[in-house]
């Protein structure tokens, strides 16, 4: 745009088509040009930001529990999804028109000085006044950003938390609540963004206001040069149109101050993420698992207590030892402690004190690949992932074919089942699962760990939602299956306890008894306890 008064100026004084087509041709470059900037700068947003969701992906599937239990699924899915779309906003979008605006106004600043330096000076104090009032507030507007992505942030968690307790909210009709407490937090949200949108209003207010204020300096100044220092009226004419191009190119900029600002907030936010330090580090020395594994677990005057409620100890001077191919049931009281003991041995987290050893080794100088590579594992609440049934259960073994993958499926009661589904073990679960009952499920998981074939098994509290009969035929299966396998369980059932080789009673934090199901009815009251409640 800036060689307009020079095409302009040869047309009024020459003549002729040939200026008309040069200027033909100089707007099919312009047009050109300006549809390769955008193509150029949409595609580095949207690659930035790709390599930037696979390397946070990355790094969050290696985080310890502890982190997803002190953030809510709304703040991940914030910074992930919002974050990022923000920063690729600014790069694609914004980044691009400011880039175009910095090269207009370097043009223009040298055409200008081309044709007055005392006028350029004015022009560009002018502008360097505007441009640190704007340096100025984008400070200020960086602490109503952060409030504002708190705000945003606790509106989508409550939106989240909405959706997961639609049915518990309906059944209790406690809708108008629930609305209620939604729309108190939105309308925080919505003044705290009319606050933001008006800091934006004022940086374009103060910007239009100081330009202006130039414009009209170089009226003046320029018309004194006229009338006094015989400059001519094209040239002033000229210089006009170059510091309304000059000046113009920094207002149009300094509305997009604020979403730089709200990017810069966004960028830093990632780089936190990013910098987070592993609950449960990679070893220094980093020692390999016995091949093959048998089994053996010891823990020695172990001591645990979750992240941030060290206050409550889970566990307290647990010495536990499993021999390798004994089946070891755990027995206790809701929050007694018995998944922890699975979180440990999976290394979830690291004690707080003590050792924990399989085949001899300190788990903290074994990789967790090398860990969890030889461990199988049926959690209290199993879930599926955005998958086929056939990649649910092959989960752990990706390799499995079909054939192995109905073996498990059958061992677990899951192929029933799988079979009448609409397109068999290709149905799609994840979100579409709903219609999956929470027995299901639990099949499904421990299709997992029997396909997984690993040297130990944990069953964390496994047939609690399974059915009667569907229980004792997965029982009898696994009779067979954990042989030479050493088997830790959990469970409520005394009926399924009686299956363990030794059975480890958990009271108050600690170990109180153990010994086999026929020794602890005679000598624990306790277990004798829990026995007739489980009769009854």
């Amino acid at each position: 745009m800036l060689w307009i008064p020079i095409i302009t100026s040869v047309l009024l004084k020459k003549g002729g088509i040939a200026p008309y087509l040069w200027c033909v041709f100089m707007f099919l470059l312009l047009a050109i040009a300006s549809s390769l900037r955008y193509y150029c700068a949409t595609m580095l947003g949207e690659r930035m930001i790709l390599f930037m969701q696979r390397d946070i992906i990355a790094k969050l599937i290696n985080f310890s529990p502890s982190f997803f239990s002190s953030r809510s699924h709304g703040d991940i899915f914030s910074t992930l999804v919002r974050d990022t779309e923000r920063i690729k906003t600014t790069i694609g979008i914004s980044m691009s028109i400011v880039l175009r605006n910095l090269l207009m106004a370097i043009g223009s600043m040298y055409m200008m000085f081309f044709i007055s330096i005392d006028l350029s000076l004015s022009i560009i104090g002018v502008a360097c006044i505007t441009i640190i009032l704007l340096i100025i507030i984008m400070k200020f507007s960086r602490k109503k950003v952060n409030t504002l992505y708190l705000d945003e942030k606790k509106l989508l968690n409550i939106f989240s938390d909405m959706i997961k307790s639609m049915m518990v909210i309906q059944s209790f009709n406690a809708g108008k609540e629930s609305v209620k407490i939604y729309n108190i937090q939105s309308e925080k949200t919505y003044k705290n963004f009319l606050k933001s949108v008006l800091i934006r209003a004022c940086m374009t207010c103060f910007a239009i206001f100081f330009l202006s204020c130039g414009i009209s300096m170089v009226l003046l100044l320029g018309a004194h040069r006229v009338s006094i220092e015989g400059m001519s009226q094209e040239k002033l004419t000229h210089f006009l149109i170059y510091s309304f191009t000059f000046l113009g190119s920094i207002r149009s900029s300094s509305g997009f101050v604020g979403g730089i600002s709200q990017a810069i907030a966004s960028l830093k936010r990632l780089r936190d993420l990013m910098a987070y330090e592993l609950d449960t580090p990679s070893p220094l020395l980093s020692l390999a698992l016995p091949s093959p594994v048998l089994g053996s677990i010891v823990f020695r005057d172990v001591s645990f207590f979750y992240p941030k409620k060290s206050e409550k100890s889970i566990l307290k001077n647990i010495d536990f030892t499993v021999r390798s191919g004994e089946t070891v049931a755990l027995v206790g009281l809701s929050g007694a402690g018995k998944t922890s003991f699975f979180s440990l041995l999976l290394r979830f987290y690291n004690p707080c004190s003590g050792s924990i050893e399989i085949d001899g080794i300190d788990l903290r100088n074994v990789s967790l690949k090398e860990i969890r590579r030889c461990i199988a594992w049926v959690p209290q609440n199993p879930l599926v992932i955005s998958a086929s049934v056939h990649d649910n259960i092959a989960i752990g073994f990706p390799k499995a074919t079909r054939e192995e993958v109905q073996n498990a499926a059958i061992a677990s009661q899951a192929h029933e089942f799988i079979s009448c589904l609409e397109e068999g073990y290709d149905t799609i679960l994840g979100d579409d699962a709903i219609h999956l009952s929470a027995g299901q499920i639990q099949r499904i998981a421990i299709a997992r760990a029997i396909l997984k074939d690993a040297p130990i098994l944990l069953l964390d509290e496994m047939s609690s939602a399974l059915d009667i009969k569907n229980e004792k035929k997965i029982w009898e299966m696994l009779r067979a299956k954990r042989r030479g396998r050493t088997t830790i369980f959990a469970s409520h059932r005394l009926s399924t306890i009686q299956d363990g080789d030794t059975v480890f009673i958990l009271h108050d934090k600690v170990i109180v008894e153990k010994g086999k199901h026929e020794e602890l009815l005679k000598k624990s009251d306790l277990y004798a306890h829990y026995h007739a409640v489980d009769i009854s």
